[in-house]
């Protein structure tokens, strides 16, 4: 039975997804949650379906009810714009679509109503850098197929780096609004299954990660992949400002990172045990005067924080010890940043300064898939079993 819902969900979604005449599917987009907002338009609104003028108006709590100046509703509404060119905002800041309000606990929490498209028109000028179409027509399909994903889950994601970044109207630009319309409706699957982990990240460094290492599971088109032109060695990810990068902690700063995990005593070395296919650190040893302690995966870039209190850009580094008046320093000299399983973001912009198209960016990352627009396929149970939410 579930596999038949699934089945039908997948095939409406995409299907109306490809059909310009018919309405397009909405995404619920979580924008903000906090004790007082502002909603707004330049344009005269609704708020459950009574209209205001145009302009910004308080929303506050009472006794468990939504109050906009002296207009009480209740613990859930909907803000409609007056037409689909007319924007609503929240805080000031513009957005596509409509509102739904609701009290979460004590918060009031703002969810963007929005189509498909559109919510990639604030998606993919936040989540891939430059102005590359071929680049950001691949990162549109990536980030399409994830939401898809999310959509079939529960309808809603987060507008945030640990799902996908959104930035509403104020984000959107020419070049990656095209790149959202010329690959419209496109998603990636995999043997007739909708690919149910789109991964990417900012640079791989050269060599992307398998999901397997780095998050525990083998996916078949998630493996490690080299990313350099057979006829240009350099990488594809070169112009990345992260392509390579060097760190240094003083003792004390790296103990104040790792006392929150337990760590105690004096730290006397920091020495990478394992490392996976792609030379990234698998688990990294940490000793000092009262005993050893083992972190791996994600746990690394944590407690390798970098000074400006921002994790370590990857996993993918050596390290060197140095003592200058009797105080230990520690420097990582690494590559790239993010998990680097999947698309390489810059990986994907000097493919396409190299002459590729979008197609082949694809092919290149997520190895094996195929992209459909308006097919009948289903979605197995096995394609829902990877978490959305995953550290980049």
């Amino acid at each position: 039975m579930k596999k038949a819902l699934l089945f039908f969900l997948s095939f409406f979604f995409i299907t109306n997804l490809a059909a310009p005449q018919s309405p397009p599917p909405t995404i619920q987009v979580i924008l903000y949650e906090g004790r007082s907002i502002r909603i707004g338009s330049g344009a005269p609104f609704t708020i459950g379906g009574k209209t205001f003028p145009s302009g910004d108006l308080p929303v506050d709590l009472e006794n468990g009810m939504l109050r906009v100046e002296n207009e009480m509703f209740g613990a859930k509404t909907i803000v409609e714009p007056s037409s689909p060119l007319a924007y609503l905002t929240v805080n000031g800041k513009p957005y596509r679509g409509r509102f739904l309000l609701s009290i979460i606990g004590n918060l009031i929490r703002v969810v963007n109503d929005v189509g498909i498209e559109e919510y990639l028109y604030g998606v993919i000028p936040k989540e891939m850098p430059g102005a590359d179409l071929e680049a950001l027509k691949a990162q549109a399909v990536a980030s399409r197929t994830l939401a898809v994903n999310a959509m079939l889950r529960s309808r809603e994601i987060r507008a945030t780096v640990s799902q996908q970044v959104y930035g509403g109207v104020e984000a959107e630009k020419a070049i990656t609004n095209q790149a959202v319309d010329d690959t419209r409706g496109m998603v990636l699957t995999f043997r007739g299954h909708l690919v149910a982990s789109p991964l990417f990240s900012s640079t791989c460094g050269g060599r992307t990660e398998s999901n397997r290492d780095v998050f525990g599971k083998a996916v078949p088109y998630l493996v490690s992949v080299l990313d350099t032109d057979t006829v240009v060695e350099d990488p594809y990810c070169t112009p990345s400002p992260y392509f390579h990068w060097t760190v240094t902690w003083t003792s004390e700063q790296l103990m104040d990172n790792l006392q929150p995990y337990g760590v105690h005593g004096k730290l006397l070395d920091l020495i990478p045990m394992e490392t996976d296919a792609a030379d990234h650190v698998k688990m990294l040893l940490v000793r000092t005067t009262e005993g050893d302690w083992r972190f791996r995966g994600f746990a690394i870039r944590k407690i390798l924080m970098r000074p400006d209190r921002r994790l370590l850009y990857s996993t993918w580094f050596t390290l060197t010890k140095t003592v200058d008046n009797g105080q230990w320093s520690f420097t990582a000299d690494g590559r790239g940043e993010g998990h680097s399983v999947g698309l390489c973001q810059w990986g994907a912009i000097g493919m396409a300064r190299r002459g590729k198209d979008y197609r082949d960016i694809l092919a290149h990352y997520y190895q094996g898939t195929s992209l459909e627009v308006g097919n009948q396929f289903s979605f197995g149970a096995k394609d829902l079993e990877m978490p959305t939410i995953l550290p980049k």
